[in-house]
């Protein structure tokens, strides 16, 4: 992109480079404007991480490579494949495969194509080199499947061991491979039929994901030959060399990574091919045994005695992959055992399954689980080796508080930069032979782009407008009522009590949280406080104690035929809250949880709250007594009462498109989101749970819910969980409206840019869904206006604004940018409407799929960003609309409660009926429980 346009509409003609400046931007260097009285739209300048490729034109072929290990008997081993399950691990089989490819194609004639092509004649003659000096053809291999090339390549041969011996490049992966089996390579590299050959500078081929393909090979080739780099996996580049120790994990290293993508973005009408980079920190484990890995974390040698410890080391070693050791050769194996599970095995069990193991060091330890069903392998601790270059899941990241703090948007971007540079992003031979150029500059990478700021939504309690923050969009008010008080006829606080806590202290606190309801007018019939539960009770669990807390409540609210609310104070215990929130559901009573250290006067602590020791906000959450946020905490708390006992806290509307409110509008808006088994669960025995939210109450700025039990790992929802909610919430709509919505706008999340038909199939679905109400109801004209929006934050795009002392910043809440950054062929709205509490922002996506009524994009960021401020238990915006989060939470909801079942009944014969399930445990039968918002 040549040019960029300010807010005077002048191009931007000079600029800083970015390298010679942590300022994320030239234009920002100009006086930033602010919002004027009666402008619509304040004005900004933004940053990307997007750096622009200029490309020559060339012809490139694209081949596939086929890399298989034939055996003497003709079994056959696949190497060009990073399936997990197949032999070695992603990066050793990428850079042996590279080498091989390499090493074959250098040899005289290698590649020479054998049969012309009827279309050979369609291709102009090259005027630019397809060869190295020694004929080799200009290539780049992803270390897989797919080689590009700037010549045609028609290649097969076979490889012998002997020959591949004497290639010292070739690792112990690759020789392993050949030694064991005892057998040969077999190599064939030919074009792909489907998409033989491409020109890059063609605008046909900017919306082909295998043109983002090709790019992203081009420009991972040169680091990755170099060594400076690994692949780790598709994305995400790790620094082979820069590596840092972790004290709290002298068992894994911190490494220094980039998320790496390519892809053509808008350009404002000139459509460009961008790489961006997104820095990360990745801890990885080290290439130890698993025996060394339990000794770095406890000196205990008998940690399988405590449930605590060695629940925590089975969590760290699930999903783990491993190499075996061989002891009548001495030598580790190359194939990839993955651990499923940890077994204490018997005398009996133990003769027999480690009879083969003569060195053992810790007979008396459980045995690592490998494999599942009848592949089911046990091994010792010593004799399983971690895979290099593996990752440690985010989900252990938390059990041994290793969780990376969040990067500032300084530190981010000055990262970038270094990456950029050892990336070689700026020029090497292979992007020079390719045509490409990389530009590391503000306005030739179209990282400088205009971004507007809408004016602050309108925010009313009970029909009162409150002052909205203008720079941090939220709202503090301090006597309004709500907008409907609920109301419960019986109210029983239970307590597990710490000996850290007193139980007087914190029944004075819950009294003035109760105090602070009743004056926002929540009516209160009976309160009690059920007898504190110690946590050393004998012969009692914290679990049969909340039982009993619930049918105390039961039956009180039987007898008097009235609602009832459980409100349970502890500490963090495992599994108590989805315990909680099953017994909520099987008694169809609401219930809130607090943590002592919320609302307590906690031991030896200072205004900092239980864990922040004093230091203050950065330490953890703050308590109530003694703590600077001690009004606000109790405020949050009872708007989570509020809208437990049916209430609605307030109301938001765009204040730019006042005719744009959800009432006038008369719009039914759904959210929709899919949450799958987490690690450890992926067994097909666990479903994955679909998360559906709408706003079918009388009040339209209400949204509630349900959940349904699915397909595991599967992320399109089924046709008939959406018809089923859609017609029974369209029916509640009317019964509530006396009429059918005029809109219905969808909101999607966690759908990825190739699942654009899945996404308008479901939208489709809910569609018929109302169409068929509206059937029923004799209005056969009925055509409601549709909007379907996937929301996305799972990418990598960061966007930066000048702040104090120049210093890259985030963007200001409700800031948007349109049409520059979004990819080529798609409408994609960028919109923060949230302010960021910690570390760089991750802006959401909104990609509009359908809109029937052709909103500006000013009118779509005005509504995403009011609906975005009907979170109701906070009083400030969320970045993602209301229903989506909603949605999101219900998702997780119904994962716990499946959780929590199995711990109470145990696995039954009809867990595989996913739909038995969902009757078992979802809200549409609870008389009470659907009424309400419960998350």
């Amino acid at each position: 992109m040549a040019s960029s346009v300010v807010e005077s509409g002048e191009p931007v003609t000079e600029a800083e480079d970015v390298t010679s400046s942590p300022t994320p931007t030239a234009a920002a260097e100009q006086p930033q404007p602010q919002a004027e009285v009666g402008a619509d739209r304040a004005k900004d300048m933004l940053v990307v991480n997007m750096f622009g490729m200029a490309m020559k034109s060339r012809v490139i072929y694209r081949h596939l490579v086929h890399i298989r290990l034939v055996t003497k008997k003709g079994q056959e081993f696949i190497l060009s494949s990073y399936n997990s399950s197949a032999r070695g691990d992603r990066v050793s089989k990428q850079m042996d495969n590279q080498r091989l490819i390499a090493y074959l194609l250098s040899k005289p004639g290698a590649g020479q194509p054998t049969v012309t092509r009827p279309d050979a004649d369609v291709l102009p003659q090259p005027d630019y080199a397809t060869t190295y000096e020694d004929g080799t053809p200009i290539s780049v291999y992803d270390g897989a499947s797919v080689l590009c090339s700037l010549k045609e390549i028609d290649f097969h041969a076979q490889v012998d061991v002997e020959e591949l011996n004497t290639r010292e490049e070739i690792t112990f992966y690759m020789r392993d491979s050949l030694q064991y089996t005892e057998g040969h390579l077999d190599v064939r590299i030919s074009l792909d039929v489907d998409l033989p050959w491409i020109n890059q500078t063609d605008p046909a081929i900017l919306t082909d994901p295998r043109f983002y393909q090709y790019l992203e090979i081009l420009t991972s080739q040169y680091p990755l030959m170099k060594g400076t780099y690994v692949s780790f996996r598709s994305g995400l580049m790790v620094h082979s060399v820069a590596k840092e120790r972790v004290k709290k994990a002298e068992w894994a290293f911190m490494s220094t990574s980039i998320h790496k993508a390519c892809k053509v973005v808008d350009g404002g009408g000139n459509p460009m091919p961008v790489v961006e980079l997104d820095p990360r920190s990745v801890l990885i484990f080290n290439s130890i045994t698993l025996a060394e890995l339990v000794l770095s974390i406890t000196r205990n040698k008998n940690w399988f005695a405590s449930k605590e410890e060695f629940e925590k080391i089975r969590r760290l070693v699930q999903e783990v992959k491993c190499f075996h050791f061989f002891e009548n050769s001495k030598k580790w194996s190359s194939t990839v055992h993955t651990v499923k599970n940890l077994k204490m095995l018997s005398p009996e069990e133990k003769a027999e399954k480690f009879k083969n193991y003569s060195q053992l060091q810790f007979d008396h330890w459980p045995a690592a689980v490998c494999g599942t069903s009848h592949m089911t392998r046990f091994y010792p601790f010593e004799y399983l080796r971690i895979v290099p270059w593996q990752q440690v899941h985010a989900v252990k990241l938390a059990l041994f508080d290793l969780v990376p703090r969040a990067m500032l948007p300084r530190d981010r971007w000055s990262l970038v930069q270094k990456h950029f540079t050892e990336l070689s992003l700026g020029g090497n031979p292979i992007l020079e032979s390719f045509g490409v150029t990389v530009c590391n500059n503000p306005i030739d990478n179209v990282a400088v782009i205009p971004a507007e700021r809408g004016q602050a939504p309108s925010v009313k309690f009970d029909g009162r407008a409150v002052l909205v923050s203008d720079e941090n969009r939220d709202w503090r008010p301090r006597s309004e009522n709500y907008t409907r008080a609920g109301k419960v006829g019986f109210l029983v606080v239970a307590v597990i009590s710490h000996p850290n806590f007193d139980p007087n202290n914190i029944k004075r606190n819950i009294d003035e949280i109760i105090r602070r309801a009743r004056e926002r007018k929540i009516v209160f019939g009976h309160v009690e406080y059920f007898p504190v539960f110690y946590e050393q009770a004998n012969g009692h669990t914290v679990y049969d104690y909340v039982e009993a807390a619930f049918k105390h409540t039961a039956q009180y609210c039987k007898e008097k035929s009235c609602t009832g609310l459980l409100l349970l104070v502890s500490e963090m215990i495992d599994d108590l809250h989805a315990c909680l929130k099953l017994e909520e559901r099987l008694n169809d009573i609401p219930s809130q949880h607090l943590l002592c250290s919320t609302i307590s006067d906690p031991v030896n602590a200072g205004p900092g709250g239980f864990r922040g020791g004093g230091r203050g906000g950065r330490g953890g959450r703050v308590g109530v007594v003694g703590g600077k946020s001690r009004s606000q905490t109790i405020d949050n708390i009872v708007l989570k009462l509020n809208i437990k006992t049916g209430g609605i806290n307030y109301t938001a509307d765009s204040s730019d498109h006042p005719g744009m409110s959800l009432p006038d509008k008369k719009m039914f808006i759904f959210g929709l989101d899919v949450a799958h088994p987490e690690i450890g669960q992926r067994d097909g025995l666990t479903p994955s749970c679909v998360g559906m939210a709408c706003n079918s109450t009388d009040i339209p700025y209400s949204f509630l819910g349900d959940f349904a039990y699915t397909t595991p790992k599967q992320e399109a929802i089924q046709d008939t969980i959406l018809e089923t909610f859609a017609v029974r919430h369209a029916e509640r709509y009317v019964e509530n409206h006396g009429e059918l919505p005029e809109r219905l706008a969808i909101f999607r999340d966690g759908m990825s840019e190739g699942q654009e038909a899945d996404a308008m199939r479901e939208c489709q679905t809910i569609e018929k869904a109302l169409l068929a109400v509206a059937h029923d109801m004799g209005k056969h004209d009925y055509k409601p206006k549709v909007l379907c929006v996937v929301v996305r934050k799972r990418h990598n795009t960061r966007l930066y604004r000048k702040g104090h002392n120049n210093d890259p910043s985030n963007p200001l809440p409700d800031t948007a940018v349109t049409g520059v950054i979004s990819t080529y062929g798609k409408r994609e709205i960028f919109l923060q409407a949230f302010r960021t509490i910690q570390g760089t922002s991750c802006v959401p996506i909104f990609w509009v799929i359908r809109d029937d009524e052709q909103h500006s994009d000013a009118q779509l960021t005005d509504m995403v960003t009011a609906i975005c401020n009907l979170h109701q238990i906070v009083h400030s915006p969320t970045s993602i609309p209301t229903p989506v989060y909603v949605a999101h939470e219900l998702a997780k909801r119904g994962a716990d409660l499946l959780r929590a079942w199995r711990l109470k009944v145990g696995p039954t014969s009809g867990d595989e009926n996913w739909a038995t399930l969902t009757n078992l445990l979802c809200y549409e039968n609870c008389p009470n429980l659907s009424k309400l918002r419960i998350v």
